[in-house]
Parts: structure tokens; C-alpha cells; sequence
């Protein structure tokens, strides 16, 4: 399956591929997203994948900070 998809003009990533986008464990993106820093993620098949920009916009106001 592909890592990257596109759903109504809007880029999905998959765990994998935001593993390596921005050098994330595992257990990291699992902590984040029950606490609500990333966005809930599509689920296709049994597989989650995550608004790209989304993730994007809420890692660049989390460093704002």
C-alpha cells in the first residue's frame, strides 16, 4: 500500500512515512495523537494515515511557543 495518498486536494501521510518525515518514534506519534497534538488520522483498511498539513501546522505552533 501506498505511503502517501491523496483525499479531496489534501495530502495524507502514512505512520511510516511520518516516521521518517519528521524522525518520530512510534510511540511518540501514539502518545501525541491520544493527547490530541496530531489530528485523528484516516483509517484505510487497518492502516492510519494523517493530514500532512495538519501535522505541519500544529508542530509549527507547538514550537512558538
Amino acid at each position: 500500500m501506498k505511503e502517501i495518498i491523496v483525499l479531496q486536494d489534501r495530502e495524507y501521510v502514512s505512520r511510516k512515512m511520518l516516521q521518517m518525515l519528521f524522525d518520530m518514534d512510534y510511540s511518540t506519534i501514539s502518545k501525541w495523537a491520544k493527547t490530541g497534538l496530531l489530528p485523528n488520522p484516516v483509517m484505510l483498511g487497518n492502516r492510519h494515515f494523517y493530514d500532512r498539513q495538519e501535522i505541519e501546522t500544529r508542530i509549527l505552533a507547538t514550537s512558538k511557543t
